[in-house]
């Protein structure tokens, strides 16, 4: 079991001056420092298991990890139709939410997802499971998760252990979604299924729509992977 970590130099967004104009005095920004001092490292670990991947696909596998919670309400969306055709209405109330965790392959642009009504650590370790028995053949395999306590649970990280998983988990930098290309599969979803949705009164023809939807990426789609920005 891997687990990212170590120290680096503090990385900061760059000093930005303001545009000169007339009337208006020229400023300059303070640095904001990043809040995690091992953003640098962690990447170069990411970037090390990647290149590894690459060098051997099929014997090591590298996956980015992340988790979701939908709701039965739909969410607010553009609702576009045709001229002369009524624009997707959303319809329906209701509170209900539930949780998907998915693994999206940047080899294949393959997505494995389950639903469940929340991830317990449980639920997390029998997640990594499921993922690992869709490669069999392979020798390691590299999952970078965000810093959810869940992920890392030692539950997780020792019931993984005792059944001599295959599985690395690699930590990516503390908030710093845009390292994940997962965030864009929820994008996509968000976008193709989500918004406007029209299961405002079918909760279960909502999760089916959204079980449907990931079934079509299983196996791989090369489009996917260039929509989160894993190839040209």
């Amino acid at each position: 079991m891997v687990a990212a970590a170590g120290a680096s130099d503090q990385p900061a967004w760059p000093v930005q001056a303001a545009p000169a104009a007339a009337g208006l005095l020229q400023t300059r920004q303070a640095p904001c420092a990043f809040p995690d001092l091992d953003y640098d490292k962690k990447l170069a670990v990411i970037a090390q298991a990647q290149e590894q991947c690459r060098r051997e696909p099929g014997r090591f596998v590298f996956l980015y990890g992340d988790e979701l919670t939908f709701f039965k309400l739909p969410r607010v969306g553009f609702g576009y139709a045709g001229t002369g055709c009524k624009g997707l209405k959303a319809t329906g109330t209701g509170t209900q939410l539930r949780r998907i965790a998915a693994c999206l392959d940047i080899t294949t642009g393959a997505v494995l997802a389950r639903q469940r009504s929340k991830f317990t650590v449980q639920e997390m370790y029998y997640f990594f499971r499921f993922v690992e028995k869709h490669y069999p053949q392979a020798e390691r395999i590299y999952i970078a998760v965000d810093n959810w306590p869940v992920h890392f649970h030692p539950f997780v990280l020792e019931s993984l252990q005792q059944q001599r998983s295959r599985i690395h988990l690699l930590r990516l930098p503390t908030y710093a979604p845009w390292t994940n290309p997962t965030e864009k599969v929820w994008l996509k979803l968000s976008r193709e299924v989500l918004d406007q949705h029209p299961f405002g009164l079918d909760w279960k023809g909502l999760q089916q729509a959204i079980a449907d939807w990931f079934a079509l990426l299983e196996h791989g789609s090369p489009s996917l992977l260039h929509f989160v920005g894993l190839s040209p």
